[in-house]
């Protein structure tokens, strides 16, 4: 099987048409045998940047852990502190990879990771379903 990665983006209003589909032999990645795949393909989109947000740790959390992508712990952003949204998570979207830009209230080591999106002061703003 086949995924994709939500992506922080805006591509246009309609949705794009395939141009065609077709069957062929795909190595799964999981189990490593050939197996056959359908292959949809679509017409170019663009796409460009999602807007700038935000990502601060919600009031009483005591702040957010920033976790490496396998989830182990490597950082705490303070609850006062601010980060930029850089990406979803490739394979869970409870978690939001952000680089904190304010720093100073109470946190501790890396600067960069992911967080829990639903911890956050507004995670309905976050692009990841």
């Amino acid at each position: 099987m086949l995924a994709s990665t939500a992506v922080p983006a805006q591509a246009s209003s309609t949705d794009p048409q395939p141009t065609r589909s077709y069957t062929e032999q795909r190595r799964d990645p999981v189990t490593g045998k050939l197996e056959t795949a359908k292959v949809t393909e679509y017409e170019d989109v663009a796409v460009t940047p999602a807007a700038s947000v935000t990502v601060a740790p919600a009031p009483g959390t005591g702040g957010l852990y920033l976790r490496n992508a396998d989830g182990s712990i490597k950082g705490l952003m303070g609850e006062g502190d601010q980060a930029q949204f850089l990406d979803c998570h490739p394979s869970n979207n409870r978690y939001v990879l952000v680089r904190q830009i304010t720093h100073g209230h109470g946190g501790w080591g890396a600067y960069e990771g992911y967080v829990t999106a639903a911890a956050t002061m507004a995670p309905s703003q976050l692009p990841c379903r």
